[in-house]
C-alpha cells in the first residue's frame, strides 16, 4: 500500500505532487502581491515624512496675540520671524489691510537658515511689485479664510510655500503651512 502511495505521489500525469507545487506557487504569488502592495504604501508614506521633515516653516511669533487686538497686521511695527526645519528663501509677505488692498513687502535677507529667527521693524522691508509668486496664484484658497498675512517663500530645492494666518474667529487666529502645488 505504501508503494501504491508512492507513486501516486511522483506520477508525472497530475499526480498529488503537481498539485501541491501548483498550490504552493499560487500562494507566493499572492504572497509577492500583497508584499509589493505594502511595500509601495510604505514608499510612499516614507516620502511624505521626508517632504515634511525638510520642508521649512516661518512662524511670524506674536502675530496671533497682535491679531487679538489689532483689525490688520499693518499696525505692527515689529516683525520676529522663525524658521524651522530647513533654509527658506526669496521670501515675501502679503499682509492685507483692507478688502481691497494688499500691501506686498519683500523681506530684507536671501536667506533665513534654520531654527534661526530676525527681528525686524517695518521699515526694514521693502514694498515691491516684481515678486517670484503672486498672491493671485492662491487667491482662491486664501479667500476661503478670513486671512490677515500671507508668508510665500521658496525651500532650498525651489519648491514654493506659504504660511497663511488668518482669523479663525474674533478670539482666534491660526497659522497654516503648505506648498503651492499642494491646492492646485
Amino acid at each position: 500500500m505504501l508503494n501504491d502511495f508512492t507513486l501516486v505521489l511522483l506520477d508525472s500525469d497530475g499526480g498529488i505532487l503537481e498539485t501541491i507545487f501548483k498550490i504552493a506557487s499560487i500562494i507566493g504569488v499572492v504572497i509577492l502581491v500583497c508584499y509589493t502592495i505594502e511595500t509601495y504604501k510604505l514608499r510612499k508614506n516614507s516620502d511624505k515624512q521626508l517632504i515634511s521633515a525638510v520642508r521649512p516653516v516661518l512662524i511670524m511669533s506674536g502675530v496671533l496675540d497682535f491679531l487679538k487686538t489689532h483689525d490688520t497686521l499693518r499696525d505692527m511695527n515689529e516683525y520676529d520671524i522663525n524658521c524651522y526645519n530647513n533654509i527658506a528663501l526669496n521670501i515675501y509677505i502679503f499682509i492685507k489691510e483692507d478688502e481691497k488692498r494688499i500691501l506686498n513687502l519683500k523681506f530684507p535677507l536671501k536667506i533665513i537658515e534654520s531654527n534661526n529667527s530676525c527681528k525686524l521693524h517695518v521699515d526694514d522691508f521693502y514694498q515691491t511689485e516684481k515678486v517670484v509668486c503672486n498672491v493671485d496664484e492662491i487667491k482662491n484658497y486664501i479667500n476661503l479664510y478670513n486671512w490677515q498675512c500671507v508668508l510665500i517663500y521658496q525651500d532650498i530645492g525651489g519648491r514654493m510655500l506659504f504660511t497663511l494666518i488668518y482669523r479663525k474667529s474674533d478670539e482666534e487666529s491660526v497659522m497654516e503651512t503648505k506648498y503651492l502645488d499642494e491646492i492646485k
